[in-house]
């Protein structure tokens, strides 16, 4: 996987943005200093990546923002505000530190709503699944734009204080768990509008079993499905590969189309059907 590029800001406003997004960096300084202290007792003089993953990915939410500012529905600014939930809850509950930052979360499920299903912005009163919940983005984006949303994980109920537990907390909502390894998902006999899996299918299955598992995740829609892959850590070269979406058969009444998500970069399928299901 080609290492990208970072996006810096090009003008005065996109600095001020930027300054704005890094205001979490500022909520975590007592936790950073902690960790570069502790860094330093072993013998370590480096910056804690809680620091520098901070950084990385407030430019990575800046980039989205510029870009989606083009587009025919930019965001809004409200998304550029920070959490209010304390960083030790996120400590304590080992928030990955990309997920600590709220304009990342939104403007990057922003940008694949734009890009995968622009009639979420268009169409009123969807009913949709977002299989992947992780930060509840799509909860704040989608229930804001009037749809209904139903939120799942494939954590274990009794992993209350997992790393996605402030989220809930900070919404008010728990996900239905769902165990993504053993098809079929039984959410009920709703079919939903539109289906979203960004980022999860690897943790339900191996990729040998992915033509298994896509048409179960089209069963549970009548309309569209996005499927994002993800990368993994190769253990041998420490590098992160894309995990790839293998050739799709057997999806009568579907079409498929490779695609790319426009914020993560990484393969992505968009499955839509006009069959009356």
């Amino acid at each position: 996987m080609a290492e990208r590029k970072l996006y810096f800001p090009q003008n005065n406003e996109e600095r001020a943005i930027l300054n704005d997004i890094l205001e979490c960096r500022r909520r975590h300084q007592d936790i950073i200093l902690e960790r570069e202290k502790a860094l330093r007792k072993r013998g370590k003089n480096r910056r804690a990546w809680l620091n520098i993953a901070l950084e990385l990915f407030a430019h990575r939410a800046l980039e989205a923002w510029v870009k989606l500012n083009d587009s025919v529905a930019p965001p809004p600014k409200d998304y550029l505000k920070q959490y209010d939930i304390s960083p030790r809850l996120f400590e304590e509950c080992k928030t990955p530190p990309k997920y600590r930052i709220r304009p990342y979360n939104l403007l990057r499920e922003y940008y694949r709503l734009s890009h995968f299903a622009p009639e979420v912005f268009s169409e009123p009163g969807l009913n949709i699944l977002d299989l992947s919940s992780g930060s509840c983005a799509n909860h704040e984006i989608l229930s804001t734009l009037g749809h209904q949303v139903t939120l799942a994980d494939f954590q274990s109920a009794e992993n209350s204080k997992g790393p996605f537990f402030p989220f809930w907390e900070h919404y008010g909502i728990e996900p239905k768990f769902f165990d993504g390894r053993t098809p079929p998902f039984d959410f009920g006999t709703t079919k939903f509008d539109l289906v979203l899996c960004n980022q999860s299918i690897n943790f339900y299955c191996e990729q040998d079993d992915y033509p298994k598992f896509i048409p179960e995740i089209c069963r549970l829609s009548r309309k569209k499905v996005v499927i994002v892959s993800n990368a993994q850590l190769d253990n041998a070269s420490r590098e992160r590969n894309i995990i790839k979406i293998p050739k799709l058969e057997n999806l009568h009444g579907w079409s498929v189309t490779e695609d790319i998500c426009p914020e993560t970069l990484l393969p992505s399928l968009l499955l839509q059907t006009s069959l009356e299901l």
